[in-house]
């Protein structure tokens, strides 16, 4: 993946907000913006994060059953 671009598609807005340098309250999903930023850049990849809705998003649905206290804590 050195040197290539990656597109990513998520329903969260969480995940999109954390990575536009929003940060977020859930101190893992930080924590894992920070390694993924670390290997974007040692390995100069260009990762861009892409919004679509939940409803088009069906490759997800069984982390619907995670709440977003289980995920963080």
């Amino acid at each position: 993946m050195q040197d290539s671009r990656i597109d990513v598609f998520t329903d969260s807005m969480a995940v999109i907000g954390a990575w536009n340098g929003q940060g977020s309250k859930c101190k893992k999903l930080n924590d894992i913006i920070k390694d993924i930023f670390r290997l974007i850049v040692t390995q100069n990849i260009d990762l861009h994060l892409n919004f679509v809705s939940s409803e088009l998003y069906k490759a997800d649905k069984p982390s619907r059953s995670l709440s977003l206290y289980s995920s963080c804590y």
